[in-house]
C-alpha cells in the first residue's frame, strides 16, 4: 500500500517507490443546495364597511289628555275655581294639558364585534432538481488528439462516495487525489 508524504515544498508530494509529484491545477467543483425562501404576497381581501340597517319598530306609549268635567249639583250655591269664588261677571281661565309623544334616539351598543387575523401553516412540498459539476480526467493521445480508453457506450461506475464515473476515466473527488 502507498503512503503519502511530503517533501516540505508547497504543491508537491512524493509517493514512497515514485518520483516527484508536482500539482499543476486545483478545481473547486461546485454543487446547487436548495434553499427556500419566503415571500409574502397577498392571497385575498377583505373590505369592512359600516353601515345603518333600518327597521320600523312600533311603539306603545300611553299618553295623557287633560279634560274639562262641568258637574252642575242641585242646590249648591257659587261657583269656586281652585279654592276661589268665582263673582259675578268675573272670567277664569283653566288651562288643561295634554302629553305629547317626542321620540328621540340614543345610540347605545348592542353588540361587540372583533376581527382577528390568524395565520394558518400548511406544509407543501417542492421538487428541485439541482446540480453537481464533476471532473472527468481523459487521456489524450499525443498524436490524434483523441480520448485514450473512452468508447461510446461505456459503462457509468460509482466511486467510493457514490459518485458515477465512466470506465477508463478518473474522478477527483474530495480525498484530492485519483479515485480510480
Amino acid at each position: 500500500m502507498n503512503e503519502r508524504r511530503e517533501q516540505g515544498v508547497q504543491g508537491q508530494v512524493g509517493t514512497e517507490g515514485t518520483g516527484l509529484v508536482e500539482e499543476v491545477a486545483r478545481f473547486e467543483l461546485l454543487e446547487e443546495r436548495a434553499l427556500v425562501e419566503k415571500r409574502r404576497e397577498v392571497a385575498g381581501r377583505v373590505q369592512i364597511r359600516r353601515m345603518v340597517e333600518r327597521h320600523t319598530e312600533t311603539l306603545t306609549v300611553e299618553l295623557l289628555t287633560e279634560t274639562l268635567v262641568i258637574e252642575v249639583a242641585p242646590g249648591s250655591s257659587g261657583v269656586t275655581i281652585d279654592g276661589e269664588a268665582l263673582l259675578e261677571g268675573q272670567t277664569r281661565e283653566i288651562v288643561t294639558y295634554r302629553e305629547e309623544a317626542v321620540v328621540t334616539k340614543r345610540p347605545v351598543v348592542s353588540e361587540e364585534v372583533r376581527l382577528f387575523k390568524r395565520g394558518v401553516t400548511n406544509e407543501e412540498r417542492f421538487n428541485v432538481e439541482l446540480g453537481r459539476e464533476i471532473l472527468r480526467v481523459h487521456e489524450v493521445d499525443l498524436q490524434t488528439d483523441a480520448v485514450i480508453g473512452r468508447h461510446e457506450g461505456d459503462s457509468t461506475e460509482r466511486d467510493s462516495a457514490g459518485r458515477g464515473r465512466m470506465s477508463g476515466e478518473r474522478l477527483t473527488g474530495d480525498s484530492g487525489g485519483d479515485l480510480r
